[in-house]
Formats: C-alpha cells, sequence, structure tokens
C-alpha cells in the first residue's frame, strides 16, 4: 500500500481486529433452492423407485446405489442368522454397526441397550437382564401394575411404560442402577386393552394403540393426552414414528394408516390388496428415512402371512 493513509487505516485495522481475508468470492451467491411441499395421497400399488438424477447440492450427500429400497430384487437372506432366539420376535433394533433383536415380552433399554425389561412371567414380576448372556440382573415382584401386560415401550433409560388388559398405561421411574422403579403417573384414555405402544423422544410423544379401535398420542415431558387418531377398522397392532417427519403410522387389520404429528390423517391403504390371503393381519411397522429433505422414503410391514411389504409415500 503506497497511500500513507490508506496503509495507516490498514494497519490500525488489523490491530484492532486482525488480518483482513482476500475476497472469498468473486461471483454472486446462487438463488436460494425453493422445494415444494410434500405432497400425501391415498397409497396406490407400489412400483420401483429410481434414484434422484439432480441430488439436492452439486456433490451428493447419499449413495443411493446402496439403499436396499432401490433395488428390492437384489436383496437376499443371511446364510446365518444374526441372533438365534428361544421364542417369538419381539423386537429388533439398529444400534451402531449391529442388528439387535429379543424375544416377545422383552424391550432393550437405551442408549447402550445392553439391558432389556421382561415381563409375562408366571409370578408376575419384571426384570432386567443382560442383552448378551440372558442373566437376570434384577427381579421386581409386587410390581403396582393393573391388568395383564401386553407391550411395553422404553423412551429413555429411566422411563418405563407398560400397558395391557387394564387400558391404562402405567409410567415407571427407574433408578440409575436399574435396582428400584417407582410408579411416575398413570395414563387413562383408551376403553379397552392397549395392544400397541411405541414412544419418541425427538418429537417428545408416546402413541398407544387399543382393541377399542383408536390411538391416542401423549405428550412425554408433561405426561398428558394430546389427540387421539380415529377411524381403524379393527384393534391397533402395530404403531411407528418417523424421528425426522414425525409422520405416524398405524396399523389395524390388514390396513395401514399415516397421520401427520398433528393428528391429521395423510394416508391409507390396504396391504392385502393382490395377495391371495385377505385375512392376515398386521403384526408390525417400520419408515425408512436418511435425511429429512428426502422425499423417497418407504413403509415396511411384517404380517401373519410371513409376507415383508414395502410401500412407497
Amino acid at each position: 500500500i503506497e497511500d500513507p493513509l490508506e496503509k495507516s487505516a490498514a494497519i490500525g485495522f488489523i490491530n484492532n481486529f486482525g488480518q483482513i481475508p482476500k475476497q472469498l468470492f468473486r461471483k454472486q451467491h446462487p438463488a436460494k433452492r425453493i422445494t415444494t411441499t410434500k405432497q400425501f395421497s391415498i397409497l396406490g400399488d407400489v412400483s420401483p423407485l429410481h434414484p434422484p438424477q439432480t441430488p439436492i447440492g452439486v456433490t451428493p450427500a447419499i449413495n443411493y446405489e446402496k439403499i436396499f429400497f432401490y433395488h428390492l430384487n437384489k436383496l437376499k437372506s443371511s446364510q446365518q442368522p444374526i441372533k438365534e432366539l428361544k421364542g417369538p420376535v419381539g423386537q429388533i433394533i439398529h444400534y451402531e454397526k449391529q442388528i439387535l433383536c429379543v424375544e416377545q415380552n422383552k424391550m432393550l433399554i437405551p442408549s447402550s441397550y445392553n439391558r432389556y425389561v421382561g415381563w409375562g412371567f408366571a409370578d408376575h414380576s419384571l426384570r432386567i437382564g443382560c442383552y448378551d448372556s440372558g442373566r437376570i440382573h434384577q427381579v421386581w415382584e409386587n410390581v403396582d401394575i393393573c391388568g395383564e401386560i401386553h407391550t411395553c415401550t422404553c423412551p429413555s433409560a429411566k422411563l418405563l411404560i407398560f400397558a395391557g388388559t387394564s387400558s391404562v398405561l402405567s409410567v415407571y421411574h427407574m433408578d440409575t442402577n436399574m435396582k428400584k422403579i417407582s410408579l411416575k403417573q398413570t395414563l387413562y384414555g383408551h376403553i379397552d386393552a392397549v395392544t400397541a405402544l411405541t414412544s419418541s423422544t425427538a418429537y417428545n410423544i408416546i402413541i398407544s394403540g387399543s382393541r377399542d379401535q383408536t390411538a391416542i398420542i401423549w405428550d412425554l415431558a408433561r405426561m398428558t393426552y394430546a389427540r387421539q387418531l380415529i377411524g381403524h377398522v379393527g384393534a391397533v397392532t402395530a404403531i411407528s414414528i418417523n424421528d425426522l417427519t414425525g409422520d405416524i403410522a398405524t396399523c389395524s387389520g390388514t390396513w395401514l394408516y399415516i397421520w401427520s404429528i398433528n393428528g391429521l390423517p395423510l394416508a391409507v391403504v390396504n396391504t392385502s390388496m393382490g395377495s391371495s390371503d385377505r385375512m392376515q393381519q398386521i403384526l408390525c411397522v417400520t419408515f425408512s428415512y436418511i435425511r429429512e429433505w428426502d422425499t423417497n422414503n418407504v413403509i415396511i410391514t411384517g404380517s401373519t402371512d410371513g409376507r415383508i411389504r414395502v410401500i412407497i409415500f
């Protein structure tokens, strides 16, 4: 800098604010890309998905060639079982690089998932066991739970929520050492046995499904009733929450219902269409999700006819 005044100003600026950077951008920034609102409709026949030709951004963030639902015809069962259980499968989760699964009447406890809570024993006790060895670490007897337990959810390592024939949700607090539990809250809303239960810490909600043909969304933070999902053809047998979008899937018989986080009905489909067994019943349901802005996702159901159905939504 030859001009003394300009040089003095630059030195003063550096002393006060640091080195002046070079010009980083020589062109104007590109216009903001406006995405259209996701539109929902009645789910139709399943057709193959195709990877986006122009993914968001100049560099693809996802390797679509590795996403299973783009290559359903190439899926094969593993030669060896992931885990051999002593009874029907009750829960399957993906944790880090592992697939964890336990029998019915057991629920893995977050966040390490190395412990599970078990119920349905002849003495009506609740038990905490080790996932790897199956060894029982803690037994709680004479727990104040009305009726027979049908289902459970564990939003965190300190909360256990049970429900069953009494139609009441019993929320228990468990201490850090998993030695003691205490009843924290009871939630009333159903008029028949609760048959399905799940929770989401991302949206702070609990969702219960019942033989009364309804599902109820509960506020997990306040432990209060939020809203009711009605219109099911029968008892609600399975529930899932998409932790990215907040979408909710409920199942009744062969029917799959999709709801928004606010309880608005978005879509419905009869999964028995095109099937020879019209009496099959959905037992479990889950969402696929990678990024919240990715509209190409599927819903997966498992039914009593032994089939896994992949549905585009």
